[in-house]
């Protein structure tokens, strides 16, 4: 393949990180997205969709990971998005009295900290 080619892959894949995740994204991407504080204004709805339907919902590490990366979304982007807080606070409620439920170790698990993604931005499963 010449060195051309390769650019315009290199530089399309640039371009679609540059604009962060969509709506198609794997949870593992958009639970990178949020531990990294990165393209908030894509992944926060997209992660929102995801623990309405499902609270607990497990994206790489733990039942409930992609909540409990919510949860470390900074006060100042919930501020400008009233919206979405309303949504967040209502899951994180849902996901709260599910917890209860769950074993001991299982709940305890939930508070573990989330490991930081690689150079890639990959989050390990």
């Amino acid at each position: 393949m010449s060195g051309e080619g390769q650019r315009d892959r290199g530089s399309a894949r640039d371009e679609r990180e540059a604009q962060g995740p969509d709506i198609g994204s794997s949870l593992v991407e958009v639970l990178a997205a949020l531990i990294r504080g990165r393209h908030l204004s894509s992944v926060v709805p997209i992660a929102l969709a995801r623990v309405e339907r499902d609270p607990l919902v497990r994206a790489a590490h733990f039942r409930g990971d992609l909540m409990r990366a919510l949860m470390e979304v900074p006060g100042a982007f919930w501020g400008r998005h009233a919206l979405l807080y309303d949504r967040y606070r209502q899951a994180l409620r849902r996901s709260a009295a599910l917890r209860r439920r769950l074993p001991v170790e299982e709940r305890m698990r939930f508070w573990s900290p989330l490991p930081a993604p690689d150079a890639h931005g990959d989050v390990a499963e």
